[in-house]
């Protein structure tokens, strides 16, 4: 946009010079003529000098009407130049408006980006600890189990002592009796 706007400031430079000049020579055409004119108080209005008259006088026209089109063509190129920095000027407003929205999105990414990292090392933290849970409730599942093993084995037994101790006091019948009353003492 600036360097449109350079070219169209070119160009109607070249345009005012042109102009200029074109004035200037229109002048001198003016001044000759009026002197050819008062030089002659009676013309030969058919002659070589009317005939060169005639010509510089449409030469003349043809210089204003040119005048005249050039003066147009400047005042559109200056509305345009006109209309160029008005748009110029408001992308350049958005240019900075982007700009400010992108720092901050920038200071918003950047921020997202820490909480995330923090939320990482939690999550670790975390899955430590799971892990120290998970691996505090195998070992007490294990010591369960085996707590289990122990107690079942130690009821077989039982039932295996109670047993043998049934069958002593059928084969000793004199035994029974303290037999039977210490088994009722330990709840067998």
């Amino acid at each position: 946009m600036q360097q449109e706007g350079d070219k169209l400031d070119d160009t109607i430079q070249k345009k005012e010079k042109e102009i200029r000049t074109m004035k200037k020579t229109l002048t001198q055409l003016r001044e000759r003529n009026t002197n050819f004119r008062s030089s002659f108080s009676r013309a030969d209005m058919n002659g070589s000098k009317a005939q060169q008259l005639g010509v510089l006088e449409d030469k003349a026209q043809l210089a204003e009407d040119t005048l005249f089109k050039v003066r147009k063509e400047l005042q559109v190129l200056q509305k345009s130049m006109t209309e160029d920095k008005s748009q110029l000027d408001h992308m350049m407003g958005q240019l900075a408006s982007n700009e400010k929205r992108n720092s901050e999105l920038m200071s918003a990414k950047a921020k997202f980006e820490g909480d995330v990292d923090s939320f990482k090392n939690k999550l670790d933290q975390y899955n430590e600890k799971v892990s120290a849970y998970q691996s505090l409730s195998h070992q007490s599942m294990r010591e369960l189990q085996y707590r289990k093993f122990h107690a079942e084995l130690i009821s077989i037994q039982a039932d295996r002592i109670g047993q043998l101790l049934v069958n002593l006091g059928e084969e000793f019948p004199e035994l029974r009796d303290d037999i039977q009353t210490d088994m009722k003492k330990m709840g067998l």
